[in-house]
């Protein structure tokens, strides 16, 4: 315990150090960044009969990367976490996950904007790249390429209606793909001062079947906080298993400014998927703070 302990000093004192650079006002931003996170995980092995549980930490460096002008944003990222656990040393790995992303967005006039993304990440936890269903899957390297383009336009001061089309490619292990394509359509408004509800709908071509993806939401901003509750109907893989579940989610989002510089999130959700006559049904919930402590640099 001695060497884990000794890990987690020096991820807090290495978090708080941000260049000077970083602060400068520019068309190009540049903006390295580290973090540390305890996290307790009750099943390493996603065993039914006898979990294993244990505490590491993740280090994560990154880099953030903005071009702006006056009618185009291009933004880029680049993290990769090292886990270091307490007993289960032989788990250990500098290269646990890595995420890469770009994104486009250009705006043609004040009411229209068009965009484009590309996402590579990679994990050890399959489960990882299909969070929609909130299933422990155990461990086996895995990949996920991500295109996205999307039309957006507002067409009244409360009012915007968008388009959508998105490619996924996951890679599960050596062997299993599983590739879809989605197409979606999406309309927000402000039906009240400070109350904004927003729908987005389409099909989903995957594994040779067509499936209804639908998101709801309702967003209320509180005099020191926010409050949300949104609804997600979707069909994910389930890797290393060769088959696909439909998945219902429930999600209440609440952040709270404790003090001017303090936030917190809560957020409980439930989530059922389904495959034929099986269901699986995952509670969770996540707390989190965030201390602001200068302009560039916050603690979590």
């Amino acid at each position: 315990m001695g060497r884990f302990r000794a890990a987690i000093a020096a991820g807090v004192l290495a978090g708080l150090v941000v260049p000077e650079a970083a602060q400068a006002e520019a068309p190009t931003i540049l903006v390295p960044f580290f973090t540390a996170s305890d996290i307790y995980d009750d099943n390493l092995f996603s065993s039914s009969s006898r979990p294993t549980r244990d505490l590491f930490v993740r280090y994560t460096p990154g880099i953030k990367w903005t071009y702006r002008r006056s009618n185009l944003t291009i933004d880029g990222l680049y993290m990769l976490d090292a886990e270091l656990y307490a007993d289960q040393i032989q788990l250990d790995n500098y290269h646990a996950r890595q995420m890469a992303s770009v994104g486009m967005q250009r705006f043609r006039d004040r009411f229209t904007t068009f965009s484009a993304g590309l996402t590579f990440a990679e994990t050890l936890r399959p489960g990882d790249l299909v969070q929609a269903t909130g299933l422990d899957l155990g461990r086996a390297r895995s990949q996920a390429y991500t295109a996205s383009l999307g039309l957006e336009k507002r067409v009244g001061p409360s009012e915007t209606w968008g388009a959508g089309y998105d490619y996924t490619l996951l890679m599960f292990g050596q062997e299993e793909n599983a590739g879809s394509h989605l197409l979606t359509g999406s309309w927000a408004r402000e039906i009240r001062p400070f109350t904004r509800v927003t729908l987005r709908a389409g099909p989903r071509f995957f594994q040779g079947d067509i499936d209804p993806e639908l998101s709801a939401s309702v967003e209320r901003r509180l005099a020191r906080g926010d409050l949300a509750l949104s609804y997600q109907h979707s069909r994910n893989p389930v890797p290393l298993r060769d088959i696909a579940v439909r998945t219902d989610a429930v999600i209440l989002t609440a952040t709270r400014q404790i003090r001017p510089l303090l936030r917190v999130w809560v957020t409980p959700s439930f989530l059922k998927n389904r495959n034929g006559d099986a269901t699986a049904n995952v509670y969770r919930m996540s707390l989190s703070l965030d201390y602001q402590m200068t302009r560039w640099l916050s603690l979590q």
